[in-house]
């Protein structure tokens, strides 16, 4: 299956239903992470937010901690949003004063 047949899936079981629409959302983008050949030799782990060890706070936006080989760490948010969402600037940098709270030099 597919990236986009996997979110149509998602969609199809769970109508109306944004917390779940996100939760299978994360883990997907992890599992892409893990396997896509162009991160998979990048990253040396990927966790969702609720599995990262050196988490502490309970959620800050960030989703997905992803560590490079080289030990830098990445903060990825993960939005699920409906296909016919029209993403604005404000949408997509509102983001970044999460990641001061916490070492994340990639962003």
């Amino acid at each position: 299956m597919g990236f986009i047949e996997a979110m149509e899936r998602i969609r199809e079981e769970f109508p109306n239903d944004n917390v779940k629409h996100g939760q299978f959302f994360e883990k997907m983008c992890k599992s892409y992470l893990l396997n896509d050949p162009l991160y998979e030799n990048r990253f040396s782990d990927v966790w969702l937010w609720n599995e990262f060890p050196d988490r502490k706070e309970a959620d800050t936006g960030v989703d997905i901690v992803a560590k490079e080989h080289s030990g830098a760490l990445w903060a990825i948010q993960c939005n699920f949003y409906d296909e016919n969402t029209t993403l604005i600037k404000k949408t997509l940098t509102h983001f970044s004063p999460h990641q001061a709270d916490m070492i994340f030099p990639n962003g």
